[in-house]
């Protein structure tokens, strides 16, 4: 939280680590909106900054983003949260396809109600396909 002048001189010199370290313009907020490149005017009234928290996939996150973790658990950023983001995206994980191979008469089974299927044929189908 930028309280000070010094606060916000820090707060920007960490920023611009940040995104030299990433590759992309110097970028921050004022008075909400997002500025891109240019100088931080340092003498206007502290309280008009919002810097980053962090760099996800090359883009900015700052208070109030929507990040996914691996699991697809989504969160709000906040000033806490940041450590290594490598674990965060700006999308959620796209889920696993696997295809598994059945006997024509266990994939019939598992089409009609109440039929019973061989598990072990189905587990062994399944720890095929996982090897793939």
């Amino acid at each position: 939280m930028i309280k000070t002048r010094a606060d916000l001189f820090e707060a920007a010199a960490k920023m611009m680590r940040m995104c030299d370290a990433a590759g992309i313009r110097h970028v921050w907020k004022w008075n909400g909106n997002k500025v891109q490149g240019g100088t931080v005017l340092l003498h206007l009234d502290i309280d008009s900054y919002e810097f980053p928290l962090a760099i996800v996939e090359g883009n900015p996150v700052f208070v109030g983003d929507e990040l996914y973790d691996l699991y697809g658990h989504k969160w709000q950023a906040n000033q806490y949260i940041f450590g290594d983001t490598s674990m965060l995206s700006w999308n959620p994980p796209k889920p696993a396809t696997v295809m598994v191979e059945l006997s024509r008469k266990t994939a019939e089974r598992l089409t009609q109600p109440y039929n019973c299927v061989d598990i072990n044929e189905l587990s062994e189908a399944c720890c095929k396909a996982l090897e793939k």
